[in-house]
């Protein structure tokens, strides 16, 4: 990950290590694409591995997650 976003106070990251891979959570109440603040809470997830070769991460997927209060 060579850039750092900043968070907003609405938004959550978290990091998961597991079986080489890193997954990354982040959680927020806004839309992305609209910038505009919705109520309806969107969980995006990606998925990275470590590439020896290169020596950076390697994005191998990315989803994302409508919650439903």
């Amino acid at each position: 990950m060579t850039s750092k976003q900043a968070m907003s106070s609405n938004e959550q990251e978290r990091l998961l290590c597991y079986n080489g891979e890193v997954l990354v959570f982040q959680l927020s109440k806004g839309n992305f694409a609209d910038k505009e603040p919705t109520k309806t809470p969107i969980l995006h997830v990606r998925r990275m591995v470590f590439d020896r070769g290169t020596k950076v991460f390697v994005q191998k997927s990315t989803g994302f997650f409508t919650i439903k209060e």
